[in-house]
């Protein structure tokens, strides 16, 4: 039997110890429910995060999309991240998010996805950034 969204929270809530430092779900189990329960419970202590394989994570989760645009700031709690994968249709991350990230998230050694709104010259830009803050990234192919 598969677990849902709804069951993913559960699980997360249930936990006995609040330091979990790794998740990655597994097809449709990641959803609002459980983003929300990672947003409040655990962000302080996460080290990697995935979405790679989530069908369920939208863009808004992964951005935070508000009603004045796209914004991952909120993701601040984040500290110890020094792993994040993304992909899929909807996630569109571009140079603004990649400076974010490597500002804001010090412990960050490893990024894999496709920043699809890195274009042209952007492309050199975002690769230097990595390479001087000693950041290997894996693109991924197009979903």
């Amino acid at each position: 039997m598969a677990c849902g969204d709804k069951e993913m929270a559960q699980i997360l809530r249930s936990l006995p110890s609040r330091r979990l430092t790794f998740f990655e779900p597994m097809n449709d189990t990641f959803g609002p429910l459980t983003y929300s329960c990672l947003k409040e419970i655990y962000f302080g202590q996460l080290t990697n995060l995935s979405f790679a394989d989530s069908s369920s994570c939208t863009s808004a989760m992964v951005q935070e999309v508000k009603k004045t645009g796209s914004d991952i700031r909120c993701w601040s709690g984040l500290l110890q991240m020094q792993m994040f994968s993304f992909d899929g249709y909807e996630q569109r991350l571009a140079m603004e998010e990649a400076g974010w990230m490597v500002e804001y998230w010090p412990e960050l050694r490893l990024i894999s996805g496709n920043f699809k709104g890195v274009e042209g010259h952007d492309c050199v830009r975002l690769e230097r950034l990595f390479v001087d803050r000693d950041i290997s990234y894996y693109q991924t192919e197009d979903s």
